[in-house]
């Protein structure tokens, strides 16, 4: 969560440059949405040491296994015109969908796009009491029937984070979360990451972003004044995981997914 807040604030340094990450977790933890509340969102006598941050964008509680990837992608816009630097909320969440659905494609899972949030998606009862994976908002994935991509985005200005939970295992849901009586277990991250070459994974992705966003792509490593900013921050989270966050000076509303 560091890093993509050092993406944020970094895209809006750079406009016109657009920023992708693609990671997974180990161990798991649980990541809560901007504006939820964590005693209705996160049963906290049932957390058994899974680590809980709140995220900078917007949506519901979700538990990150480690049999998941998660993907980031930050820029700022620049201009008029059309695709993702001068897109809506709304379109930017539509067209990186698009992009997600080509990768999936791409490693052999059938999927489709949600065109209608699920019913009391927007409810505020159900916002903090149901996590990520029990509903699906509009541009969200599923797989037979299954919810296997769930996203959230921040915007400040000119400046959006878009990141999202890839759940390529079977889906396991935390028991601070989960409202059953008992949970499915936490996947074995040898099932699918460990048993997949995570450089071919990358490729793959990154070239359906680039392809659907129409954009170019290319490795970048942090320099050592980016690595200590980084380290900045995360060492900052690991002390307040809980506090808002606004990196970006905000001079119009925020919009939030």
């Amino acid at each position: 969560m560091g890093m993509d807040e050092w993406l944020f604030a970094r895209a809006a340094e750079e406009p016109g440059t657009v920023f992708v990450r693609l990671y997974s977790w180990s161990p798991g933890a649980i990541t809560i949405g901007l504006n939820q509340e964590i005693e209705r969102a996160v049963d906290l006598g049932q957390l058994n040491g899974t680590a809980v941050i709140r995220r900078i964008t917007g949506g519901r509680a979700l538990y990150h296994d480690p049999g998941e990837l998660t993907y980031s992608i930050a820029a700022r816009a620049i201009g008029s015109g059309s695709g993702i630097l001068a897109s809506s909320v709304q379109e930017t969440s539509r067209l990186i969908a698009a992009a997600l659905a080509g990768f999936l494609d791409d490693i052999g899972l059938v999927t489709q796009i949600v065109r209608q949030s699920s019913p009391g998606f927007k409810e505020k009862d159900g916002f903090n009491k149901l996590s990520c994976f029990q509903s699906a908002a509009r541009y969200e994935i599923v797989s037979d029937g299954r919810k296997i991509v769930g996203s959230a985005q921040r915007r400040i200005n000119d400046t959006f984070l878009q990141h999202g939970s890839i759940k390529l295992t079977k889906h396991s849901e935390h028991p601070a979360l989960s409202k059953k009586a008992e949970c499915e277990p936490e996947p074995d991250e040898t099932q699918w990451i460990k048993g997949k070459n995570l450089s071919d994974i990358s490729e793959s992705f990154s070239r359906n972003l680039a392809g659907t966003l129409g954009i170019s792509l290319k490795n970048r490593t942090p320099s050592e004044p980016e690595q200590k900013a980084i380290e900045a921050i995360r060492d900052f989270l690991m002390k307040n995981p809980l506090l808002k966050r606004n990196l970006i000076k905000r001079s119009e509303p925020v919009e939030s997914l």
